[in-house]
């Protein structure tokens, strides 16, 4: 995925590799049905659409630094790395769906960015991707 390369190559490469992972998500077939299935409007369906995108970025990002953290750290520092770059992601997505929480619109946060939660979340969103 990504080699030895120095900081901003490396954010770089991340950068490039992501926007296009991130164009070419597709949402699934399951996910439009549901937004058809709660009759989800033209300005819903593009939200969904866009924050689908915007967390396959993301989450790209997320598994990109991984990679770097497994190639650039002493091995007894991996592990650490690991975890911090996990939670950190997590819990900006965490955000993102509070914030769709807010405002009445957690129906439309994208089945990608609910499976990327923290562990003790799964749980209360398991209940809105029944209906994915």
């Amino acid at each position: 995925f990504i080699s030895s390369y120095t900081s901003s190559g490396a954010h770089n490469e991340c950068n490039k590799i992501c926007r296009r992972f991130s164009r070419r998500y597709a949402t699934r077939e399951s996910e439009k049905l549901y937004l058809y299935g709660v009759s989800a409007n033209f300005a819903e369906i593009y939200q969904y659409w866009q924050l689908n995108k915007q967390c396959a970025f993301q989450i790209c990002h997320l598994e990109c630094r991984k990679e770097l953290i497994r190639n650039m750290c002493e091995e007894n520092e991996t592990n650490n790395g690991l975890n911090v770059i996990q939670d950190y992601y997590q819990f900006d997505l965490l955000d993102q769906l509070q914030s769709m929480v807010d405002s009445s619109n957690e129906h439309l946060y994208p089945l990608m960015c609910r499976l990327y939660l923290p562990i003790q979340y799964h749980l209360e969103v398991n209940n809105l991707n029944r209906s994915i």
